[in-house]
């Protein structure tokens, strides 16, 4: 029995003393795994699904613009880049904001309209116009909406410029062999002033006054609208002697 025992604690005081020495314990090597580390993109996804805008989105009419902009609290103000979502029979409508000199007052607040009555979604929408909250009843329609944060994503890109559209591949191009140009007198080529519309880019207030920037893009005669309604074609609405005549 003495000498299985002795047979076993040899081998495992060699064992010992090749794994030490002068130098201290042996550091123990390093595990190594052949099975990948899972990544996520996600944090890539979600920014670049933050700078580019909804398919869905679209211009939105003269005439829905007008619906919501008559809800305005602040005389002079007005609301352009108007762009809609439309889904289940409600309209998720985006604008910017702006002052009566085109100085921007919010980026981009988002409206709810459903059977052509207006709600106010975001922040800036409820400071701004008379309309009801969208999260109240009957629409109950968060702020956190997908669709509320999609339209609103579409207007801030058209203010920053970063409006990223599916892009198509383009064919090949062609040379186009451009004649020379033609100069013209300069003393024969007449100058004309266009004259700037009269009336008023928001609630009638005092005697109309020439609407410099603006240009006329039709009259809205609808029996809905009164008499002068105007549509511009900057996307904004108005009133103005012209289609009041």
């Amino acid at each position: 029995m003495k000498r299985i025992l002795l047979a076993i604690a040899i081998p495992a005081t060699l064992l010992l003393a090749s794994c030490s020495g002068d130098k201290g314990p042996v550091a123990a090597a390093p595990i190594t795994s052949t099975t990948p580390l899972a990544t996520s993109s996600k944090a890539d996804t979600s920014t670049a699904a933050g700078q580019a805008s909804d398919a869905r989105c679209a211009p939105a009419t003269a005439e829905l613009t007008f619906l919501v902009s008559s809800g305005l609290s602040k005389d002079g103000f007005e609301l352009t880049n108007g762009t809609v979502i439309t889904e289940g029979g409600l309209t998720f409508y985006g604008a910017t904001t702006v002052d009566s000199g085109g100085k921007m007052e919010n980026r981009s607040d988002v409206w709810v309209i459903k059977d052509n009555l207006v709600y106010s979604s975001s922040g800036g929408a409820r400071n701004t116009t008379i309309w009801t909250k969208a999260s109240d009843a009957p629409l109950k329609i968060s702020a956190g909406d997908e669709r509320v944060k999609a339209v609103d994503q579409c207007v801030v890109n058209i203010t920053t410029g970063k409006n990223s559209a599916p892009t198509t591949e383009s064919p090949a191009s062609v040379a186009v062999t451009t004649p020379p140009a033609v100069i013209i007198p300069e003393s024969t080529v007449p100058v004309v002033t266009p004259q700037a519309p009269i009336g008023f880019t928001g609630a009638p207030n005092g005697a109309p006054a020439p609407l410099s920037g603006k240009t006329v893009a039709y009259c809205m005669d609808g029996p809905s609208y009164q008499p002068g309604t105007t549509a511009f074609t900057d996307g904004t609405t108005g009133w103005t002697q012209e289609c009041a005549s």
